[in-house]
């Protein structure tokens, strides 16, 4: 080939690989908002620069110039391995090693290096011949002297380890850090194929000039790295030590809460994240959508209960801001099982108010029917009047029937653990059959299928309390109805109901206007709702009886949709309130 035309050739090429370079660089200028960013910047500007010197290089008109052009080409060349060597400290998670004294440090060797090369033509310490190459295009190169060999040996050390981090940390990664490391790792490898064809002289042009060439593929893959997988918004900070090792769930999403990241943790307990990546998170857990009536503050809400293995757990979601200097580029959440503390905290809560009421029972409930027991066997014994053994003994019926509800409290009370699939219609209609219901009529509004997770033998206890609640104030003749709400079901009577200045005590423990009654059946009732997280309040009934209400209740549509929620992915319900 003519020189004239390689020469030309070779001119268009740094001229067009320099202009794609300083495009590179304004573009992730406008990402430069942290430390990695702008070193990124330094990296690709820098190219320009050596490209215009590799064209004066070749179009020297004497040796000397090119020899004076080769040693500033090589003292600006010799920043491009320490800048990227920072970045890649700085996105692995180890800026903290670059303090102000080892920056300081860096600084002085690389300005000793740049030094030497610069004032080569003058004190001749950095090379100690040159080397003139003919061909399509006539260039030349320095052959270093023994100082500037040793001063020069770090620059190696600055180019094998980007390779070598980058490398393992890909192998390590996850998700969208993978794919973001792995073009890193393939950026800054180019450099080493460049130097092995230019040492093979394979690519007959001045060195600089051959990693000019490079810097355009390697510049399209760190592109990739910033606008595919957002390399500037989310840089991996420590992923080993943070990310990984962390035993609650940890997900990262970007600004419009697509799927980026994850740890181990998250993918256990939410296996539906698993390759996702791209996918809106709220997708995947339909939980982290929130809830428009709930009191979240932020794009997440602060809690949400899903169902994991055929029971309820509970998780607290903590939400951290993933900035630039300026702007949020995306989220991190920290997800936490919070199931068996709040399990704890309820059974503290509810022992103590057991133990509270218990005592009040006892003080009052107790001590009138054994006084009236206590005083007609005295009666009795002092007249010998058995009429008053018989009232004694109703008394002493009434003392029976206070403990059994309180030990039914005791028991009925406690937190609920395991639960299974239960369906709403069998478990209301077991409990009709087993309450003395005489003309009563029973209607279930109900899917057959619509069920809850929850203690089957508990649940039944509340339907049956309920009914004879019902046939105790509405009569023989009573007609109860069951059906669900948006958030639970509810159990009516078309009986006289409840006046609205009563319905906050019925589930007192003392409360009753039956004379015969312990006043504890609707206590027995809000009690086993609590164990199951639940919350029960009274309204009026469709029919003007009185309508028992069961809230944060999460209903299911058959035992096929309980068995899909087991894996943590399935409806949830969120919740935003403390046990």
């Amino acid at each position: 080939m003519n020189s004239t035309v390689a020469e030309t050739m070779f001119i268009i090429a740094m001229l067009l690989s320099s202009t794609f370079m300083l495009s590179l660089a304004a573009w992730i200028r406008s990402y430069a908002e942290n430390f990695a960013a702008k070193l990124i910047v330094y990296w690709a500007a820098i190219y320009p620069v050596l490209g215009i010197l590799a064209i004066a290089h070749v179009v020297a008109p004497d040796l000397q110039f090119a020899r004076t052009l080769y040693a500033v080409s090589n003292a600006i060349s010799s920043l491009v391995p320490l800048l990227v060597f920072l970045f890649t400290l700085a996105y692995t998670g180890r800026a903290r090693w670059l303090s102000r004294r080892v920056l300081g440090v860096f600084a002085a060797w690389y300005l000793l290096l740049a030094g030497l090369a610069v004032t080569d033509p003058v004190l001749g310490l950095a090379y100690g011949e040159f080397v003139v190459v003919d061909g399509p295009i006539t260039y030349v190169y320095g052959m270093p002297t023994g100082l500037y060999s040793v001063l020069s040996l770090p620059v190696w050390l600055f180019m094998v380890a980007p390779p070598a981090l980058l490398g393992a940390r890909a192998l390590s990664d996850t998700g969208v850090t993978r794919a973001q490391t792995a073009s890193l790792f393939a950026a800054f490898t180019v450099p080493f194929v460049v130097m092995f064809l230019w040492l093979g002289q394979l690519v007959p042009v001045p060195a600089n000039g051959a990693f000019l060439f490079g810097s355009v593929l390697s510049g399209l893959f760190v592109g990739r790295a910033v606008d595919r997988y957002n390399l500037f918004d989310l840089v991996p900070l420590a992923r080993e030590m943070v990310f990984d090792e962390l035993n609650d769930a940890v997900v990262v999403v970007d600004r419009d809460h697509r799927l980026l990241d994850y740890n181990y943790v998250a993918i256990d307990t939410f296996p539906g994240l698993e390759g996702e990546i791209g996918t809106n998170v709220t997708e995947l857990v339909p939980a982290l959508a929130g809830d428009d009536d709930g009191d979240s503050e932020g794009p997440f809400p602060s809690s949400f209960t899903s169902y994991r293995d055929g029971e309820p757990r509970i998780y607290d979601v903590t939400v951290s801001h993933l900035p630039s200097e300026e702007n949020c580029h995306g989220y991190g959440l920290i997800i936490h099982d919070v199931t068996e503390r709040r399990r704890r905290i309820r059974d503290l809560e509810q022992q103590t108010t057991q133990l509270e009421r218990f005592a009040s029972t006892l003080s009052h409930d107790l001590r009138n029917p054994l006084n009236v027991a206590q005083g007609n066997i005295q009666l009795a014994m002092d007249t010998g009047a058995t009429e008053r053994l018989e009232r004694a003994d109703d008394a002493i019926e009434r003392i029976e029937q206070i403990i059994d509800d309180l030990l039914t409290l005791s028991r009925e009370g406690r937190t609920i653990d395991d639960r299974q699939f239960v369906g709403l219609t069998d478990v209301a209609e077991a409990a009709w059959k087993t309450t003395a219901t005489a003309d009563a009529t029973l209607e279930v509004e109900l899917d057959p299928d619509t069920g809850v997770f929850a203690d089957e033998t508990r649940l039944q206890n509340v339907f049956e309390n309920l009914f004879r609640n019902a046939l105790s104030f509405g009569g023989a003749g009573v007609t109860i109805r069951v059906g669900s709400e948006d958030d639970g079901f509810y159990v009516e009577d078309d009986g006289p109901g409840i006046a609205p200045t009563e319905r906050e005590k019925v589930f007192e423990y003392e409360y009753t206007t039956d004379s015969d009654g312990t006043g504890l059946g609707l206590a027995i009732v809000e009690s086993i709702t609590s164990a199951h997280g639940w919350s029960v309040h009274v309204t009026d009934g469709h029919d003007g009886g009185a309508r028992f209400v069961f809230s944060d209740v999460d209903l299911v549509d058959g035992p096929s949709s309980a068995t899909g929620q087991t894996d943590g992915v399935g409806p949830v319900a969120p919740t935003n309130t403390e046990p």
